[in-house]
């Protein structure tokens, strides 16, 4: 089953299902025209009026075939490989920030150690520096 979305700039949106691609991709032509642009995750028609989103079933640019724009393996194989790289970035972005977080974390949390007579504002400022944390 191929479900897609068509959702126009007058705020219009339509979802559709289709049992074969043949009447999918009769439909899209019919909403969008033969050669439609193609953003990451939708296809516009070439006037900027209506979009095309795939929920289901099929690809984007399979949904178009031979009518609509170039579809390439080498391309499609470096769109795989840019968005592997993206997902791996924002995964070390993700991990950075966790580093980030702890070492502020450390900082800024105030340690009472057992037996500890410090107060607050001294634990905030400068952490603790009784006999506790001596070991005496």
């Amino acid at each position: 089953m191929i479900k897609i979305r068509y959702s126009a700039v007058d705020g219009f949106s339509k979802r559709k299902s289709f049992k074969s691609l043949k009447g999918a991709r009769k439909y899209a032509i019919e909403m969008l025209g033969k050669y439609p642009s193609f953003g990451s995750y939708y296809a516009v028609s070439d006037d900027g009026v209506g979009k095309i989103e795939v929920i289901s079933g099929v690809k984007l640019r399979d949904l178009f075939g031979d009518e609509g724009g170039n579809p390439d393996p080498v391309i499609d194989e470096l769109e795989a490989a840019y968005e592997e790289e993206l997902r791996a970035e924002e995964a070390r972005e993700r991990e950075q920030i966790k580093a980030e977080a702890a070492e502020y974390d450390k900082v800024l949390r105030s340690y009472r150690m057992a037996g500890c007579s410090c107060s607050e504002q001294q634990l905030n400022l400068v952490g603790c520096d009784c006999l506790a944390s001596r070991n005496i």
